[in-house]
């Protein structure tokens, strides 16, 4: 074991900084690694020893145990290292408040409950009338060896929903509480009991790893006594009074005194399910509560928020004054230790990894944007770059060139075969002799759901395109012009663009005055605002950022040829259409609008023409949500999608207990043989899980995803069937045992051929 006094007096003689590059800088030199990831062994050390790796990433239990064997093996190679906590995060315990997912439909008769809830303790299982979601009936049912078994009793005749409330641990809740307090002090003993050398770089996951952070708004309540405790302390801040929070909660009707009483309540709703009424674990009460009002879900957030930040500044500063190195955590998610201004972490680490430079990009320009909200400057490592035998090495280095472009200043591989090592750690280190040591690279961000035609790359400039964590969605403007809406990060801005090439054009905006142009190659746009308040520009393929506005600014020539198609459509279909007169006027009223609010008038006439146009063609364009016989989860707005709705399915419960399908009626426009294609966010372990069936056919998806956009979403052809013209139902039936997490975006028939681009819909108009 190396003696602590020499490891105290290493420690101490190596100060270490953040360039405002993003580099580590030790001992007054620049740490770049190109590394191994490795397990905690002393045979992995030999190993990476031999394969001529001189960095490492060393994965090591928070418990301390091969620690010392592990390091000293490490120093007496001379290697430097980094040591990653590779145990679970404490995972939280509490209720999930999920009835989109744990519910099930259909109930109209005595049905038996038999579901996998591992880690359970109890559930509460509720049961509501479906028609106007009136809670029924409350029980709470004990879980046993993992197992909810329950009977749930309906002699009313009517349909009924059941919603399931289990208490359990659940990832990716991190428990900050009682048992954050053992993983800390168990990492303390580990730090007590061994003393580093000088090779050491940094520590990884100091909170231990968690596969992925839950989004802004959990939908989860700690029920550990601590938190209960940090809550009532939050609410007695916030509100002073408990009438102040009973009024604020909207709970009527029951008398509390103390604000103790209030950190138990669990709310029993989301955003678009559940019912409205709050659940007292302590003696199984329900107090109803107008949830559309209450502010109990917010509440929950922010002291949920605000303890987490908390708790992992503390831990990660007693790492550095334990130890006196960079702490960083892998970026699993936006809503991480690591989101905000002011983290307590060194830097932020992710993986790598893929078929294509875009997926090998993926996790790393996330890392990026988040890292760029940071009011200091932050280490940015890969700690995962995953090695793949049929990606050429070409991908590869360019790959890493484009990470090290994006603020990348350390890489550690997963292989353990020496030629990929060689060729890998020499590509790697050729990337990194571009390191910048005095500046972080110029990002511009864009929401995700925007991607296609926003994605990935370098503009013009040297900034880079990235992901952001900001709101927003892509704007529908043509084939001429993109662009998008954003705000996130402390600024607000429209990006547009020319698909075409440069042209000189017209924009309309409602406030001229108000627009402030930022281009990001330094070319000068040129606005001039005429009499009218149009704004003449230059635009080209590189974002143009306007700021200053709240509606969207819009092409005149793009909105005049959008109206000039409609005009054509009605004079070739007449009457034919749908509401024909009223579309009109619709146009008219939107035509008679441009000048005031441009963005909301394009807006409104693209819909008037996805109306006309679908009907004028001969292909069939459903929006999945617009099914109301369906059994998935919920009909929710989603940016950047087609018509901004999914369907989506998100449940654990079996397909043989709660079946996932949705339905809808579907005749064809022009009898003969049609192509069937979704427009959907499929994990690709649950493709083979969904099913498609029009009449005795049954079809699958067999072939590729094509044209991926939003967040993850991708076209997916199922095959062919015939179609006349005698209403038919179509049936889309997810078959699985296992959990299902899935958005259904759009249905498209067509008797021609098809070729997905994002959620732009292939209506031709005819032409004279």
């Amino acid at each position: 074991m190396l003696a602590s006094t020499l490891a105290v007096a290493l420690l101490s003689s190596q100060p270490w900084t953040i360039s405002a590059g993003g580099a580590l800088i030790w001992g007054g030199q620049p740490y770049l690694p190109a590394g191994l990831r490795i397990e905690g062994t002393v045979a992995e050390v030999e190993r990476a020893h031999s394969l001529g790796a001189k960095e490492v990433l060393v994965e090591l239990p928070a418990s301390g145990r091969g620690w010392n064997e592990v390091l000293e093996a490490l120093e007496q190679k001379g290697m430097t290292y980094v040591v990653a906590i590779d145990s679970m995060a404490p995972m939280a315990q509490g209720v999930r408040i999920e009835p989109e997912n744990l519910r099930i439909t259909g109930i109209t008769e005595t049905r038996r409950i038999d579901l996998a809830l591992p880690s359970g303790q109890h559930a509460l299982i509720v049961t509501a009338d479906r028609r106007d979601g009136s809670l029924v009936t409350t029980e709470r049912v004990p879980i046993s060896e993992g197992v909810l078994r329950a009977t749930v009793t309906n002699n009313s005749g009517l349909e009924m929903v059941a919603l399931i409330y289990p208490q359990q641990s659940s990832l990716p809740y991190v428990d900050f509480g009682q048992r954050m307090d053992r993983h800390r002090d168990s990492l303390v003993r580990t730090l007590s009991q061994v003393k580093p050398g000088p090779g050491l770089r940094g520590i990884l996951n100091p909170l231990g790893t968690i596969p992925r952070y839950p989004a802004a708004e959990p939908q989860f309540v700690p029920t550990d006594p601590w938190f209960r405790m940090e809550l009532e302390s939050f609410l007695r801040r916030k509100y002073t009074t408990v009438n102040a929070a009973l009024r604020s909660w909207m709970i009527s009707g029951p008398t509390f005194t103390e604000f103790g009483d209030l950190a138990r309540l669990v709310p029993l709703w989301t955003r678009s399910r559940g019912v409205g009424a709050l659940w007292d674990p302590k003696d199984d009460s329900i107090y109803p509560v107008d949830q559309r009002r209450s502010t109990q879900w917010r509440d929950l957030w922010e002291a949920m928020a605000l303890v987490g930040s908390q708790r992992t500044a503390r831990i990660t500063e007693m790492l550095q004054r334990t130890w006196n190195v960079p702490i960083l955590q892998e970026w699993s998610g936006w809503w991480g230790p690591y989101a905000g201004s002011a983290s307590p972490l060194s830097g932020i680490a992710s993986g790598m990894g893929g078929a294509t430079i875009d997926e090998q990009l993926e996790n790393v320009s996330r890392a990026s944007a988040t890292l760029s909200a940071w009011r200091k400057p932050g280490l940015q490592w890969v700690t995962d770059h995953v090695l793949q035998s049929d990606v050429p090495g070409e991908i590869v280095g360019q790959a890493a060139r484009d990470a090290v472009s994006l603020g990348v200043r350390g890489f550690y591989a997963q292989t353990a075969d020496p030629a990929a090592f060689g060729a890998w750690q020499t590509a790697v280190r050729s990337a990194l002799t571009s390191a910048s040591v005095g500046s972080r690279p110029s990002l511009v961000a864009y929401p995700e759901g925007s991607a296609n035609p926003a994605s990935v790359r370098m503009l013009p400039g040297g900034r880079w395109w990235v992901p952001g964590s900001g709101e927003g969605d892509r704007l529908d403007l043509g084939p001429n012009y993109a662009g998008y809406r954003y705000q996130g990060e402390g600024r607000s801005y429209f990006a547009l663009w020319s698909t075409i090439g440069p042209v000189r054009t017209k924009i309309r905006t409602n406030d001229p005055a108000a627009a402030i142009f930022r281009t990001l190659d330094g070319t000068d746009p040129k606005p001039k605002v005429a009499k009218n308040g149009i704004i003449e520009l230059d635009l080209s393929s590189t974002p143009l950022l306007i700021e200053g506005l709240d509606q969207a600014p819009v092409p005149v020539d793009a909105f005049d040829a959008v109206v000039a198609d409609l005009k054509t459509f009605f004079q070739i279909g007449g009457n034919a259409i749908p509401n024909a007169d009223q579309e009109i006027v619709r146009m008219g009223d939107n035509m008679d609008a441009f000048a005031a609010a441009p963005g909301e008038a394009m807006r409104e006439i693209q819909r008037i023409f996805a109306r006309v146009g679908t009907h004028m063609s001969s292909f069939l364009w459903i929006e999945a949500e617009s099914t109301a016989n369906h059994s998935f989860s919920e009909a929710i707005q989603v940016p950047g999608v087609s018509n901004d709705g999914v369907l989506r399915l998100r449940t654990e419960i079996p397909s043989d207990i709660a079946p996932r399908t949705a339905q809808w009626m579907v005749r064809a426009k022009v009898p003969g043989l049609h192509s069937l294609w979704i427009a959907a966010r499929i994990p690709v372990d649950q493709l083979d899980t969904v099913v498609a069936q029009v009449g005795d056919r049954v079809l699958r998806i067999s072939e590729p995803a094509l044209s991926y956009y939003g967040g993850g979403f991708a076209w997916y052809r199922l095959g062919e069937f015939q179609l006349n013209q005698e209403p038919a139902e179509l049936l889309l039936d997810v078959r699985s045992r296992r959990p299902s997490d899935l958005d259904l975006d759009a249905v498209v028939l067509t008797p021609g051929d098809f070729r997905p681009d994002a959620v732009r819909m292939p209506i031709r108009v005819p032409r004279p």
